[in-house]
């Protein structure tokens, strides 16, 4: 996806220019000539006319400067400086052999060398020019050309900078600067100053005349976070930010250092300078540590608080990660959506990332949504630490058909693991059942291989758990029947298409929960505009309301000890409402909740309501309604209770992100928007507070 942005800024480029060259007199010269003085005093006008006063004389055999061409006369750039314009008729362009050939003229950023369609030279004032281009690309510049202004305006990190064509006047956030070059055109691209631009930007440049390379240097921006956590052990702390440098010293996995300095190696792999116990300093690589802010607190018993990390959820179909922050850099992996990576760094809208098997590389911001999610969950169970009550295998995995073969039945205190194991792959669906109450699990295109009359023998210590039985449900679908003492949530700790699933049932616990939280609209339409959703008379709108009450959700889950995604962070995304459905089946999540706040042409209309999606003939989502309708009732009760708004009750509705998720999943209208006594509810932080207490409370009653 990152790489189709690419391809639109490209044509962009191509278009602006386009549309540049038409606004140029055909017979423009190419800036960075000189011209020869044929006529014996030849007067420099104001202006490209006679009706233009003179602002000097030169004579003839004098070499001039060219800038530019008008309609029979020639811009050109005196040897006093002066500027101004001569007939053509009275000179002799001469061929720009002054310049240094473009092929002769090298780039490197961060120790890798450019590639040009244009190539840069070196200008008659002896600088390098370059393709504005490379500026946008090379050094994660966002450029815009303004054509009627002949103006160029780069911005970098809250920096800017505007250059104008033929002019040495330049603007370096609001003040004027006098360069000793100036921008130029040259056959219908524009060419800035290289040095100029990178150094007002903060990176080192170096001219190296032996090879005719120009060697930039960028800084990244500060790290978030200024402690750098080791996560691995006996990694090397070395002089110099690369791993060709010499060894100083080791770390090891939970050291904390404070962060001096960050840079990038010549690979586009960043570093952070720190200070070793010895006082000795070094430069650690980012990719081995995770970044916090303050050094870590400790429990009385001095056990770690835990911390909430930061992380970049994926929400791009298949996002390219590169060496380095901007499409220019090679790429080294890639990244689907529902992926979860670790951000270790950001710059200019490109983060830092580790993946879950340990790679590294920057991601664009375009197409991730930025998480805080904890990495201390206590009271999960955890599987491996309890008393084995079943351990049934009584088939070889080598079987000549798809076989469940496995089961095993481990408590743990109140908490209660089911796996199952099979000779392939399972594909497996769930039902919740009451009346009694039940789980049902069934296994798709397999025969069942298990000892079905020894199942029902087995004794259960546990408070909820009462029974557990299994059998050839038909040809090709083995099922598994866990029968409940009284209700209790589950959890599917596997995925779909593993040789061994795992299910664990705890009781009033969200601890490990995977939840989803929608906060309804906010996609960026075709336009480039974020989708508002609903709006008040006031002017408020449903998307920032309720990404401020899906916030506070998230917030309440997750002290509970769920982990919980939340589809947007912000008030405009890329994801789209069939790109919510993939983030959610993706993860495989436990739940599916949609925010939004509702709205009516009658202004009187006003109150709460769920909807649900799950018809009992849909073969999919039929097996799901108990759940479904569980959930919807839950939830609206609770936000009804907290709110105090009208019960609407809970409906069935077709809603795309209820209909498609394969999870149990709500759609959540909270309040009118357009009722005036609601929306200045909905603008009211404590009824926001009140609304978010009701949705989680909904979902933790639903578990219990």
């Amino acid at each position: 996806m990152e790489s189709k942005k690419s391809i639109v800024r490209f044509i962009t480029y191509i278009l602006v220019f386009t549309v540049f060259a038409t606004l140029i007199p055909a017979n423009i010269l190419a800036s960075g000539a000189t011209a020869t003085i044929t006529g014996n005093v030849l007067n420099v006008r104001a202006g490209p006319a006679l009706t233009h006063s003179i602002v000097d004389q030169v004579p003839k055999g004098s070499k001039v400067s060219v800038l530019e061409e008008n309609n029979g006369w020639v811009k050109v750039k005196l040897n006093n400086g002066k500027i101004g314009w001569v007939s053509k008729d009275f000179i002799k362009i001469d061929s720009p052999a002054s310049t240094t050939e473009a092929s002769n003229i090298g780039v490197s950023v961060n120790g890798k060398n450019v590639s040009f369609d244009v190539h840069p030279f070196v200008n008659f004032q002896n600088r390098t020019m370059v393709p504005i281009r490379f500026i946008g690309e090379e050094l994660g510049s966002d450029v815009n050309w303004l054509p009627a202004e002949q103006k160029v305006v780069i911005k970098k990190q809250g920096q800017e900078i505007q250059l104008w064509i033929g002019k040495m006047q330049a603007d370096v956030n609001g003040n004027s600067v006098t360069m000793d070059t100036q921008a130029e055109l040259t056959n219908g691209r524009t060419m800035v100053p290289l040095r100029f631009i990178s150094e007002s930007f903060g990176a080192d440049v170096e001219w190296q005349a032996s090879n005719k390379m120009v060697v930039i240097t960028t800084h990244v921006s500060q790290p978030q976070g200024d402690v750098a956590v080791v996560t691995d052990s006996n990694v090397n702390v070395r002089s110099g930010p690369g791993t060709e440098n010499a060894q100083v010293g080791q770390a090891t996995s939970g050291n904390e250092f404070k962060i001096l300095n960050s840079s990038l190696d010549k690979d586009g792999e960043i570093w952070h300078q720190i200070t070793l116990d010895d006082g000795e300093k070094g430069w650690i690589a980012g990719w081995l540590v995770t970044l916090r802010n303050g050094f870590s607190e400790q429990k009385p018993d001095g056990t770690d608080v835990g911390n909430q990390q930061q992380t970049a959820l994926v929400i791009g179909s298949v996002v390219n990660i590169r060496k380095g922050p901007g499409t220019s850099f090679d790429i080294n992996h890639q990244a689907n959506i529902g992926d979860i990576l670790e951000v270790l760094n950001e710059s200019n809208n490109w983060y830092y990332v580790k993946t879950t098997s340990g790679d590294v590389g920057w991601i664009t911001g375009d197409y991730i949504s930025l998480q805080s999610i904890r990495d201390d969950r206590y009271t999960q169970a955890s599987r491996g630490t309890g008393i084995i009550v079943a351990d049934f295998n009584e088939s070889k995995d080598n079987s000549s058909y798809p076989s469940l073969f496995g089961l095993e039945c481990e408590e743990v205190d109140d908490a209660f693991f089911l796996t199952l194991q099979g000779n392939n792959g399972l594909h497996y669906s769930t039902m919740y059942l009451e009346n009694p109450y039940r789980v049902v699990i069934d296994v798709q295109g397999v025969k069942l291989d298990l000892p079905v009359d020894e199942l029902e023998k087995i004794k259960l210590n546990n408070p909820f758990i009462k029974q557990i039985r299994a059998g050839q449900f038909s040809d090709d679908v083995g099922r598994v029947v866990i029968e409940l003492k009284s209700p209790i949530g589950f959890s599917e700790l596997s995925s779909q298409g593993d040789k061994e699933i795992t299910f664990l049932f705890q009781k009033g616990s969200l601890a490990g929960r995977l939840i989803v939280i929608d906060p309804g609209h906010g996609s960026v339409n075709g336009s480039g505009l974020s989708d508002p959703g609903a709006m008040g008379s006031s002017g408020l709108k449903e998307r920032e309301v309720v990404m401020d009450i899906a916030n506070r959700v998230a917030g309440i889950l997750t002290d509970k000890g769920a982990k919980v995604m939340l589809t947007r962070t912000t008030q405009a995304t890329s994801l789209s409402l069939d790109g919510r459905v993939q983030l959610a089946n993706s993860v495989n999540a436990d739940l599916y909740v949609s925010i939004h706040a509702n709205a009516a042409l009658n202004r009187n209309a006003g109150g709460t309501s769920t909807y649900y999606y799950a018809p009992a003939s849909d073969p999919i989502l039929g097996p799901q309604r108990a759940q479904r309708i569980r959930l919807a009732q839950l939830v609206q009760q609770s936000v009804v209770a907290h709110g105090g708004r009208k019960n609407m009750g809970i409906i069935q509705s077709s809603f795309k992100v209820i209909r498609e998720t394969k999870m149990p999943s709500i759609l959540v209208e909270t309040a009118f928007i357009s009722n005036s006594t609601e929306e200045k509810l909905l603008a009211d932080p404590n009824f926001r507070a009140k609304v978010a207490r009701g949705i989680a409370e909904g979902i933790e009653r639903y578990y219990n």
